[in-house]
């Protein structure tokens, strides 16, 4: 099966065409909203979001409905440390400056781990 990666607000990303040139399928959303809906409705390898635009809220998202699947942060601003978006619980954060193949080999190897299992959406659980 070919994994899923979800683009939040990433739109003309070069990482993002090195992920598609790699194989991997590629879906984007271009708000929170979008993001949240294609979450539930897909099953994602691996989300990439922009921390500045709405980065957190979308870690949140995945965190509430989806644990499993690893978010990685992107940010062209020092809004967050690594290990204050690790902590957060972002699996990963890059900086937009860094070199786009130093980006993508962080994210190739985040998708190049196995999956143990196939991530269901928590939809309908009630809270303990």
């Amino acid at each position: 099966m070919q994994k899923k990666v979800l683009l939040v607000n990433q739109q003309g990303s070069e990482v993002g065409k090195l992920i598609r040139l790699e194989g991997y399928l590629v879906d984007e959303a271009k708000s929170v909203q979008k993001a949240l809906k294609a979450i539930l409705d897909g099953n994602y390898a691996l989300v990439i979001s922009d921390l500045s635009v709405a980065g957190l809220e979308t870690l949140d998202n995945v965190k509430a409905f989806c644990p499993g699947i690893p978010v990685v942060l992107t940010s062209d601003e020092h809004i967050l440390t690594h290990n204050e978006a690790v902590e957060l619980g972002a699996h990963e954060l890059i900086e937009k400056s860094a070199l786009v193949d130093e980006q993508f080999r962080k994210i190739k190897t985040i998708l190049n781990q196995p999956i143990h299992s196939v991530v269901e959406p928590k939809i309908g659980r009630k809270a303990a």
